[in-house]
């Protein structure tokens, strides 16, 4: 995964059109699983990889008035493998509001 990652980095470098289409996030959530609190890097359970499709990036939506502040993401996650019955998760995102575009 450290390998696609660094390909994933080096492509959108490479490319800035696809850049301003397709933004790669983590969104970390406390699980509390350990007790710990907030743990972003040990907290596996709490991280969710999200790839969201910024449609303010797609040339025919970029100058819409609606359209190109809505994002459009997928994401996967685990929770509860600390316990010992964990769970994998996809995550198709409702589209949302991008007010920073």
């Amino acid at each position: 995964m450290n390998a696609a990652g660094i390909g994933a980095a080096l492509l959108m470098e490479r490319n800035p059109g696809l850049d301003r289409i397709l933004d790669l996030r983590v969104l970390y959530q406390s699980s509390r699983e350990e007790g710990n609190g907030f743990d972003p890097f040990g907290d596996y359970s709490g991280q969710t990889y999200l790839a969201v499709v910024k449609t303010g990036g797609i040339p025919a939506l970029r100058s819409h008035p609606v359209l190109r502040y809505v994002e459009l993401s997928l994401g996967y996650g685990t929770r509860g493998y600390s316990r010992g019955h964990g769970t994998r998760n996809v995550y198709a995102g409702e589209p949302s509001i991008c007010l920073n575009c």
